[in-house]
């Protein structure tokens, strides 16, 4: 065999052997290298899509690589992706938190699967086969605001369209123009302007009368107000002198009541003369004297006219 063949063989070997080296360091190099390797947990990610994830994609917590992915497939609904990882069992996760897919460059394919925390702080431990929900928000690289508002902005856009606004628009431009002609076309009439400079000077002289008005209705109130300071300060004597004379009135009834008191109780002359029945039973004996005396004069009088005696008296 001359050299040249030998040597040409010779490297087919070592390529060969280089090349079934690396498949068996790709097949089973996890697997060798497994015993010596930190203890890990088994957890699947579930998102709606996965664009950069491959295995051996790094999974992060806070900037520190914290395990790696193992498979990704699709679920049977073939709308959710399953990713499978290996976390780090030590020291634990936090049992709180969320995955986000984000793009680690603006070239590269590649992609991370970052934990966050659903709380302020940690609460609880991941545990093995855990199902987290994850989001895919590739290069992420302006704040989630940003594409809320752009889809308020499509959102409004279509609606923009939908409402036909912009002819809406068009048409009430329209309007205005044709209002426009219309005030243009008043204000061109000399008739019209004449009837205005008039019907302002007659607001101007309505004006001045509205204001000689006020004043005169100003002065009115002044002097109502002064007359009705008057009249309060003539009710208020009149009452006082009104109250003055109840109390006279009160005290003269209260005077009557003592004397008529004291004519019951039978104090004093009017008392006895009052509760005394024999000064009742004199008077009564007086007046039937007196009447029997009247009657005799006038008895003795007809006699006298009967014998012509005349009296005259003086």
């Amino acid at each position: 065999m001359s050299p040249y063949r030998r040597n040409v063989l010779v490297g087919a070997v070592v390529l060969g052997a280089m090349v079934i080296l690396g498949w068996m360091l790709i097949q089973f190099g996890g697997r060798i290298v497994s015993p010596f390797a930190p203890a890990t947990i088994p957890v699947r990610f579930v998102s709606d899509r996965a664009d950069g994830i491959s295995n051996g994609s790094p999974v992060v917590y806070r900037g520190v690589t914290v395990g790696r992915v193992e498979r990704v497939t699709r679920d049977v609904d073939q709308l959710r992706i399953l990713i499978d990882a290996a976390l780090d069992k030590q020291p634990p996760l936090p049992g709180n938190v969320r995955a986000i897919i984000r793009s680690q460059g603006l070239v590269g394919a590649g992609a991370l699967i970052v934990l966050e925390l659903t709380d302020a702080q940690p609460a609880g431990t991941l545990q093995p086969g855990q199902t987290i929900p994850t989001e895919w928000v590739g290069l992420d690289l302006l704040p989630p605001e940003f594409a809320e508002l752009a889809t308020e902005l499509r959102l409004t856009a279509r609606q923009f369209r939908e409402s036909n606004l912009v002819a809406h628009v068009d048409e009430q431009i329209a309007k205005v123009g044709r209002l426009v002609d219309s005030l243009q076309q008043i204000a061109d009439d000399q008739q019209l302007r004449d009837d205005l400079k008039t019907s302002l000077a007659s607001l101007r002289r309505t004006t001045e009368k509205a204001d000689r008005i006020a004043t005169n209705l100003e002065r009115f109130s002044t002097d109502v107000n002064e007359l009705t300071r008057d009249t309060s300060r003539a009710i208020v004597d009149i009452s006082r002198q009104t109250s003055d004379r109840l109390q006279q009135a009160s005290k003269l009834l209260d005077q009557f009541q003592a004397i008529a008191e004291k004519i019951n109780k039978g104090q004093g002359t009017a008392g006895a003369i009052v509760n005394d029945p024999r000064l009742y039973e004199s008077l009564v004996l007086t007046a039937r004297e007196l009447n029997a005396t009247i009657l005799d004069l006038r008895r003795l009088l007809e006699q006298w006219e009967q014998e012509g005696v005349s009296l005259k008296m003086k």
